[in-house]
């Protein structure tokens, strides 16, 4: 009689699933990590079913032990395994939605469990095709045993562990976050029960009613949209605070370094009587103070850009007297490196444009102020050409330099706020990561582009291309007045 109740327990939970594969298969959602290890689980669960039927089958109808038999075993214990490390995924990535544990801790303990349950899980899987299996058969009752079957339980309590432990963790999140815990409680629960029950009945196994169980709880968790906007809220208000925090931090330390820096060689100015050190502390004054200018516009810029406060303010400027202050900025910065710094003008240069020179400004300071901190040797060349056409022209800018260069995954990031490199956050380089991100918006609303060629340890050139309009090329008259 326990094989037909055992395979009703089957047949039900094999029910259910086929109902909620079609239910949440059948709509159209978000690819997020909970979907998609979600998704996997059922078909998981139902593999796993319609193997744990066959086993019970063959039980019923196979006399002896044979080859399939050994196969359909050991195919049910592979799929077991998955299901089971599919779970562990599963509480693993709620770790991502727990309270009381900082961001950075979150993703390390993220990082290091998948890669433990992805191992455990391929050792697993491959173990059971080789491990022994033996079977107990008698009135009519067949189960396994031995080694693979061991590895199995193995399995199991690791991840019953597993649970404890993330159940411990968050035992004081959140009301939504306790309540999407609520499988993970059932799991263990149930898988408690399940190893009582097979502890005194072998041939009766329930787990895959466990699974289906918490299948369905998961769904449920999956489709509340309370759960799901509180979750995504508290995360987002979260990386917000943290992300204020990282940029306090990071403002204290770069503001305080040039302010420093100034202090201390305007004390020095006082006291010195060399003039050439006289003139060399002027020059590095100059230059903290170039760079706490830079840290607050682009915390202002910052600021405008995300209140929408940006505009685009155009005036009549001489282009050469503008770049030749720009570079003369450059000149000082470079007086305590062995860098060559080399210009090249283009002589179809206009002589006055039209455009907001304050925003071409800031987007060339920016590029080539990073050209002198990522380069130590070689060169930086700052050419600047113009493709004229009627009264309009395109001001095209190439910042080429031999300094560090940037991976293809550096330079993916590049124009992201607050991106800098890992190994820049302890180093002397300055800089909050708003420059470039600040530099790409400047661009786009100038109607411009931004190119970028890299290689890593080589060198790296930006090319600019600016539309402007021509109000006096030469020495001759005003382009309007033609």
């Amino acid at each position: 009689m326990n094989f037909p109740i055992n395979l009703a327990f089957l047949v039900i939970s094999f029910a259910y699933s086929i109902i909620l594969l079609f239910f949440f298969f059948g709509k159209r959602r978000i690819k997020t990590n909970e979907n998609r290890i979600f998704g996997v689980l059922l078909i998981l669960n139902i593999c796993s079913i319609i193997m744990e039927a066959l086993c019970v089958m063959t039980g019923l109808l196979i006399e002896e032990v044979n080859l399939v038999t050994l196969i359909i075993n050991r195919a049910f214990l592979i799929i077991f395994t998955l299901n089971m490390s599919f779970i562990a995924l599963y509480v693993t990535n709620l770790v991502e939605l727990s309270d009381g544990i900082s961001i950075s801790t979150k993703k390390k303990l993220q990082k290091y469990l998948k890669i433990i349950i992805f191992l455990i899980a391929f050792v697993s899987c491959v173990l059971v095709c080789f491990l022994d299996i033996e079977f107990y058969k008698q009135d009519g009752r067949m189960y396994s045993y031995g080694p693979a079957v061991n590895l199995l339980f193995g399995i199991i309590f690791f991840t019953l562990t597993l649970c404890i432990v993330y159940l411990l963790v968050t035992s004081r999140s959140s009301a939504a976050n306790r309540k999407r815990n609520i499988p993970v409680f059932v799991f263990l629960l149930g898988f408690l029960i399940c190893m009582v029950i097979q502890k005194k009945y072998p041939h009766i196994t329930l787990a895959n009613s466990v699974f289906t169980i918490i299948n369905l709880l998961i769904y449920h968790s999956i489709e509340n949209p309370m759960f799901n906007e509180l979750a995504m809220a508290k995360n987002v208000a979260t990386e917000a605070n943290s992300a204020k925090k990282d940029f306090l931090s990071s403002m204290s330390h770069e503001i305080r370094t040039p302010l420093n820096a100034i202090v201390g060689l305007s004390q020095l100015i006082r006291e010195e009587k060399d003039s050439g050190e006289l003139i060399k502390d002027t020059d590095e004054i100059f230059i903290a103070s170039h760079n706490l200018l830079d840290i607050i516009n682009s915390i202002l810029d910052a600021n405008s850009i995300s209140t929408n406060e940006i505009e685009i303010d155009n005036t009549d400027y001489d282009l050469r007297k503008e770049l030749d202050n720009l570079t003369h900025i450059i000149d000082v910065m470079l007086i305590n490196k062995n860098i060559e710094f080399n210009t090249n003008y283009s002589n179809d240069l206009p002589v006055i444009l039209n455009g907001d020179i304050s925003k071409l400004k800031r987007v060339l300071n920016n590029i080539l102020t990073n050209a002198v901190k990522y380069t130590n040797e070689g060169s930086i060349t700052f050419t600047v050409n113009s493709v004229n056409k009627g009264n309009n022209c395109s001001l095209i800018f190439e910042i080429k330099d031999t300094g560090r260069g940037m991976s293809e995954e550096q330079k993916a990031k590049l124009f992201e706020q607050f991106y800098r490199r890992e190994e820049d956050k302890d180093s002397n380089i300055s800089g909050v990561g708003l420059g470039l991100s600040i530099t790409k918006y400047f661009v786009d609303i100038m109607n411009g582009s931004i190119d970028v060629e890299t290689e890593l340890n080589v060198g790296t050139t930006i090319k600019i291309e600016i539309p402007q309009k021509i109000i006096k090329l030469n020495n001759e008259e005003n382009i309007e007045t033609l």
